[in-house]
């Protein structure tokens, strides 16, 4: 079988795909990866997979986004992501994807195309080609209205290579949806008509577990007595004053502290650190994880997930997008707190780490929240699953929905 992943250049969309990417290429398919030149760089450089350059950079797509509609540059908070994500993904990151990815399509003759949900070009350059695709899920579903407007956008290309306009949902759900949110953090449930299969929301795992001495310098792996901090803003929007903001409000408290500081950060940024402290570009957050007792974030899914997988309490700072979302379903559930807008000060974050570190009813429910997500199917099942669909004719079976939860307006 061969198989074509396909993503939008956010590294968190990228992330997402890799572990299902994995499985198939260990099980003897031919995998291939589609998407800005950038991200090539993320495939696991053991899988020397053919990588085709799809769509434009984050940087270009962004430049072309506010160059359009400069007055969303100013975009923040909870309407954010109401305002930018149908034109950035549909506008512009779509449209721009589309003839590239139908000649990879072409080029490499896959049986199967694997999108993530913002990648809305996959589903009508796979119907074009007459192959099956799959929607793989980065975080929470992506509200219908969203996607809606989105693919908006992309009407015309719709009406011209196949007669018809778009289908509301993009043609996202058309097969099959892989949905990555363990139920304990859904809001909403999924609506009946789609046919979604869970998916574990893992990293793609290292060989065997890396000491943390090879990790982080001397001083912190020694203090094993001091719970270790993971701090991270994610790659997107890492801001340095909100870094040393949250750098100052655990300074003095009894830790010992990892900081992932992006592409955008230089660590000398942040200097200069505690001796318990050290702070990096990036760090190897799969390795890393297993070895905490606490991750102050973004409230990103991928980090909100792999957290939750490995049972720890979080502390969630979201800036953007779907973070709110994310980290409201986080603080629901209990495994974690949430501060928001002037709320990320010195003062509320040191309250929160320490609530976090000394009330055991956050680790309890992370806890639970793991052993949740360690039950859900695992990519080598759904990489038996695509098989018998895609060579055997087996439709996947999908299991019973989660119900889902309301949160609060």
């Amino acid at each position: 079988m061969r198989v074509l992943f396909c993503a939008t250049p956010g590294e968190g969309h990228v992330r997402a795909l890799l572990p299902l990417l994995q499985a198939l290429h260990a099980r003897g398919h031919g995998v291939a990866w589609a998407g800005a030149a950038e991200t090539h760089a993320l495939v696991p450089p053991h899988m020397p997979v053919p990588c085709f350059s799809v769509g434009p950079s984050w940087q270009s797509a962004r430049f072309r986004l506010f160059g359009r509609w400069p007055e969303l540059a100013a975009a923040r908070g909870t309407d954010a992501a109401a305002r930018i994500f149908p034109r950035l993904y549909g506008a512009v990151i779509a449209t721009e994807m589309l003839a590239p990815l139908q000649a990879a399509l072409h080029d490499f003759k896959p049986d199967l195309v694997i999108g993530e949900n913002a990648a809305l070009a996959v589903p009508l350059a796979a119907e074009v080609a007459g192959c099956p695709h799959v929607t793989h899920g980065f975080g929470m579903p992506l509200p219908a209205h969203r996607v809606q407007e989105a693919v908006a956008y992309l009407a015309p290309q719709w009406t011209r290579l196949t007669g018809s306009p778009p289908p509301p949902d993009a043609g996202l759900y058309r097969h099959l949806y892989l949905d990555i949110c363990p139920s304990s953090l859904q809001p909403e449930p999924l609506p009946a008509a789609l046919p979604a299969h869970g998916l574990q929301p893992v990293d793609v795992p290292a060989a065997a577990p890396v000491a943390l001495s090879a990790l982080v310098p001397s001083p912190l792996d020694t203090q094993r007595d001091l719970p270790l901090v993971y701090l991270s803003l994610g790659t997107m929007l890492n801001r340095p004053e909100l870094l040393r903001t949250a750098l100052a409000a655990l300074s003095g408290l009894p830790l010992r502290v990892v900081v992932a500081t992006g592409p955008d950060v230089e660590p000398s940024q942040l200097h200069p650190l505690p001796p318990l402290m050290h702070a990096q570009r990036h760090v190897p957050q799969a390795e890393l994880l297993p070895h905490c007792q606490l991750v102050i974030s973004h409230g990103g899914a991928g980090t909100v997930y792999a957290a939750a997988a490995h049972g720890l309490p979080q502390l969630a700072l979201p800036q953007m997008a779907d973070q709110f979302v994310t980290t409201a379903a986080l603080e629901h559930s209990n495994a974690g707190m949430v501060l928001l807008g002037a709320e990320q000060n010195l003062y509320a974050i040191r309250h929160a780490v320490q609530r976090l570190l000394s009330e055991p009813g956050f680790r309890e429910t992370a806890g639970r929240l793991a052993h949740e997500i360690a039950q859900m199917p695992s990519t080598d099942e759904v990489a038996q699953q695509l098989e018998r669909w895609i060579e055997h004719g087996q439709p996947v079976p999908l299991p019973p929905r989660p119900v889902g939860f309301k949160l609060p307006a």
